[in-house]
């Protein structure tokens, strides 16, 4: 995957073997793997698991979730509090794309608006009408219909 992690900024990113990204800071592809989602889901089907494990800051303790999706002029969906490493089973989801983002802090505050920011790991989910992985697909594989 090539990705630029600062389009702004005019220089290239670099191409990274997913989940790895280009981080322009370091120079290196950087792993992102505190916040988990499904990269892809079955549309008003599929149950995604959301969990926020964490950015190291000792206290922070808990987190919240927050779910955009492309295009639409809808608010975003944010979360209830949870401890971080909580698997969260979010409702189903219509068609579109979505990004996930994780935002910590402690039991009784997490900041999820306009102005702050979130982990730097942010998650792409896909909602299809036809998942290429659901069971249908194994059954062209053995020839059933």
């Amino acid at each position: 995957m090539c990705s630029d992690d600062l389009p702004a900024d005019g220089k290239p990113g670099a191409c990274c073997v997913p989940p790895k990204k280009w981080d322009t800071a370091s120079a290196t592809c950087k792993s992102c793997s505190n916040t988990q989602a499904p990269s892809e889901l079955k549309a008003n089907y599929d149950q995604p698991y959301i969990a926020c494990t964490g950015n190291g800051t000792v206290s922070n303790t808990h987190f919240r979730y927050r779910i955009t999706k492309s295009g639409s002029a809808d608010a975003p969906f944010v979360s209830e509090l949870y401890t971080i490493g909580t698997q969260v089973l979010h409702p189903k989801m219509a068609v579109g794309s979505y990004t996930v983002n994780c935002f910590y802090g402690n039991s009784t505050t997490v900041d999820t608006s306009t102005t702050a920011v979130p982990h730097e790991c942010i998650k792409t989910m896909e909602a299809k009408d036809v998942n290429v992985n659901a069971v249908n697909g194994c059954s062209r594989i053995f020839g059933y219909k």
